[in-house]
C-alpha cells in the first residue's frame, strides 16, 4: 500500500473513512541494556473503538507504515 503523494490515505481509503487520526512521537526507551525507537498507543479513544486491556493486536510491518488490527477469534481462530 503506497500513501498518496501529500496524503496521510492509503489506497482506496477516502476521507470519510478516517475515523481518528493522531501525531505521535518516536521516542527512545531503554530495552536490554539499550535505547530502543518507541510509540505509545495510549488513551480513552482506543476503548472508545473497540480495544480493551487483554486484546491481542496484529502489528504488520511495511517501508514507513505501521499498521494494527484488533484480533478477533472468528478472523484468526484462538491465539
Amino acid at each position: 500500500m503506497a500513501l498518496e503523494k501529500d496524503s496521510s490515505l492509503f489506497e482506496g481509503e477516502k476521507s470519510e473513512d478516517v475515523i481518528l487520526q493522531k501525531t505521535l512521537k518516536v521516542v527512545d526507551k531503554p530495552y536490554k541494556g539499550k535505547h530502543v525507537p518507541c510509540i505509545i498507543l495510549q488513551g480513552g479513544y482506543l476503548k472508545v473503538y473497540g480495544f480493551s486491556s487483554g486484546d491481542k493486536v496484529l502489528v504488520k510491518v511495511l517501508e514507513n507504515v505501521i499498521l494494527i488490527e484488533k484480533v478477533l477469534y472468528a478472523k484468526f481462530g484462538k491465539y
